[in-house]
């Protein structure tokens, strides 16, 4: 590698987060969650150090920390899902995200007068409103999520009952927003999620699932995204 190379990667490596690579209990239990929610589901371990690998021409240039280690990531879903329905799109499997999913994907939670209106555009930009239950969990525990970083306060307690609006008309980035998208978007492109992206990435990385991340539709038993 040449000087200004190193200086790179020694940039990249320095701009670790402050944050303890320890996870042991209780770490990821979110104390605002009213049992039975207030507890992990999925697996979790310590997480390695600032890893990449930099390629150029098909050549690696370089690649520092452990770029093999199966590390936790946080709200990477929705990057997969976009990278999901672009597939989808360029496939002609998804021509026109305006229309509403439940034509495309019928039964399996889009039907009713206000969810029957939700497009895969209001999903893939989060906007859905969509009501329903996740994997077991019900999405009214993520309404009136507020974080410590967002200004102001939140309207309600979470997990209260919030009023549910047209779709279109408010962000929710949380959990179940992310896998009300993914499972239309799994059964749109005919495949698990993780199966056809991995089909399109030299099957370079893999995953370790959340034990109640699957679901039975008429494509077969899919694995679920949902950070």
């Amino acid at each position: 590698m040449n000087h200004s190379l190193d200086e790179t990667i020694a940039f990249i490596q320095s701009c670790e987060t402050s944050w303890s690579r320890d996870t042991s209990p209780p770490w990821g239990i979110h104390d605002m969650d009213p049992p039975p929610y207030n507890r992990l589901y999925g697996p979790i371990h310590g997480r390695g150090p600032v890893s990449g690998v930099l390629f150029h021409k098909n050549q690696m240039l370089a690649k520092w920390g452990e770029p093999h280690k199966a590390d936790l990531t946080f709200s990477v879903a929705k990057t997969y899902l976009a990278l999901l329905a672009g597939l989808a799109f360029d496939q002609g499997l998804l021509k026109d995200v305006h229309t509403p999913v439940v034509q495309q994907c019928p039964g399996i939670g889009f039907e009713g007068d206000r969810l029957s209106r939700i497009t895969w555009h209001h999903l893939l930009q989060q906007t859905s409103e969509w009501e329903g239950t996740c994997l077991g969990i019900p999405e009214q525990v993520d309404r009136y999520r507020w974080l410590a970083y967002q200004t102001g306060q939140a309207e309600g307690v979470k997990g209260d009952a919030r009023p549910l609006g047209e779709p279109g008309t408010k962000l929710n980035t949380t959990t179940c927003a992310s896998i009300s998208c993914h499972w239309p978007c799994s059964i749109c492109s005919r495949g698990p999620c993780l199966k056809c992206l991995k089909n399109f990435s030299e099957n370079l990385w893999d995953v370790q699932m959340r034990f109640n991340g699957w679901v039975t539709s008429k494509v077969g038993r899919m694995s679920m995204v949902s950070a």
